[in-house]
This record gives C-alpha cells, structure tokens and sequence, in this order.
C-alpha cells in the first residue's frame, strides 16, 4: 500500500481534526495521502491503493458502494454508535497504519446485490449495488401492498406486506432482523427474502442460493412504491414494474488485522443497542 485516500463523515465531531491527524500519520509511515471527499470522490480513490474511512456503519456503507467498482479495500475507524463494519477505533490509528505498512493484515470480500428496476415500455434502471440490502415498500404511507415475488421464474408467493426485503449475509444483522430474519454468517454467499410486517401466518425468511434470481412485482391497482437500497438512497417504483436482484459481480473488500469472531462480535455490538444514548449510526 503506497497512496492512501483518507475520507470522512463531515458531520461527525473534530471532523477536520480528526482528518487532518489520521493524514499526517500515514504521511510519517511512508506512504502518500489524499482528502477523499464526502460521499464520493471517484477521481481521488482512483489513484488510491486503500481508502480510510472514518465514521459510522452509515458512512462505510456509503463508501463501499461507491469503491466496490475497482474493489478498492477499506479500512473502516468507528466514530459511529454501533460499528458493525468498522474494525478499529481513532485511538488503534497509528498501530493499524504501521501493520499495514508491514503487510499484516488480510481482506475481507463481502458480497453486494446487484438490482434492476424493469418497466415496459421504458429503459431498465440500474441500482447502485447494495451491501447490505435493498427493501421494496410503500412509497407514502404505511399501508398493505401486494408483492408478487419469484426466483428464478418459479413463484415463491404474493406477500400482503408492509414490503419485501432482499439482503446479503453482511445486511442479515441489519433491517432484515428486525423483520424477523436469520443471523447468516457474512462469508457465506446467499440471498436471503424477507417479508416485512407480512398480514398472514405463511409468510417466512427464505435463504436462497447466491446463483439465484429474485425478481418482486408490485401488483397493479396498488400505489406507487419505493426501493430503498443500503437504507440510504431510493427509487421509484411503478405497480407492475419488476425488480430483479441478484449477486453482483463485485465485491466490497475491507482490511482486517485478526480473524473475525462473528458470533462473539455479534452479541456485543447488538446488546449495546439496549444501552443506546441517542447517538446516530452514520
């Protein structure tokens, strides 16, 4: 690693400080650094063998989406609340700089949805990929819609829902447990289909194989819908137009320094949402 893009959450606190520090202490290790701004610099990280990013679990969902066309690898600092995604925190800077000028690290390659919006008569439009989910719902109000949902052309149902979400294993710890999905281990590679708030006793999480399919259709005579991907950015979506997800074919890869303990990692960062103080997770 030689040219290191640094990029931040402005709105977090001693932004620029914290900015201007982490830049002056991968400069003393040898290597060169750029300001990446906020949320996305495609000609800075480019350049860029790693990026740095500082910030909450928000912040690095945000940079993996825009990254993971060159697989550029992420070095995430938590200045967030929960820091799922994160792996070190301001104060591990310096000693995690001087591993990976040594090499001691390795990558963690975590898969992405890729979604197409499909309406006849109009040209397909393509999702940003998602890392962790995309969500079809209502686009108004909190109301019943209709989701006609296949995989592979084969009709898994039609879900009375508040909507129906799609993750990878990485997003099965985020919205769609809250839905009442599976914990999946992140290196496994599957889809996962989750009913949200499904009005009938049948309706449940399906893990399907990462080979797989899914295409969700608003039935007509329902109203306009949304698709949120990463929780973040939304589209339209027309009753009768298709979304398709599947597997992309890119990965978002971050540097770790020790073997992951998921399950250990797990119960921790999400027994501290029961002492949660008001923070926000960007």
């Amino acid at each position: 690693m030689k040219h290191v893009a640094v990029m931040i959450n402005p709105r977090k606190p001693d932004a620029q400080r914290a900015l201007k520090d982490v830049i002056g202490l991968v400069k003393k290790a040898g290597m060169t650094a750029m300001e990446a701004l906020y949320p996305d610099d495609p000609e800075t990280i480019a350049d860029a063998d790693m990026l740095i990013v500082m910030g909450g679990d928000g912040t690095l969902l945000q940079a993996a989406r825009h990254v993971s066309r060159m697989e550029t690898p992420i070095l995430g600092v938590n200045m967030g609340r929960l820091g799922f995604l994160t792996e070190i925190g301001l104060t591990d800077i310096k000693e995690s700089i001087a591993r990976i000028r040594e090499g001691s690290y390795h990558l963690d390659r975590r898969m992405m949805l890729k979604t197409v919006i499909e309406e006849d008569g109009k040209a397909p439009v393509l999702c940003e990929h998602a890392l962790n989910d995309v969500v079809l719902t209502h686009a108004d109000i909190a109301r019943i819609i209709h989701i006609e949902t296949m995989a592979n052309d084969q009709l898994v149902g039609v879900y009375p829902a508040d909507g129906v979400l799609v993750s990878t294993p990485t997003g099965s710890t985020a919205y769609s447990l809250s839905a009442g999905g599976p914990v999946i281990d992140p290196v496994l590679r599957c889809l996962l289909l989750t009913p949200v708030c499904a009005h009938t006793l049948s309706a449940r999480p399906i893990v399907l194989s990462a080979g797989d399919r899914i295409q969700m259709r608003v039935m007509k005579g329902n109203e306009p819908c949304l698709l949120t991907v990463d929780g973040q950015t939304t589209y339209p979506v027309e009753p009768g137009a298709r979304v398709c997800v599947c597997v992309g074919n890119r990965d978002a890869v971050f540097i770790r320094f020790e073997k992951r303990n998921f399950f250990s990692l797990m119960q921790r960062k999400l027994s501290e949402r029961l002492t949660f103080d008001g923070g926000n997770a960007e």
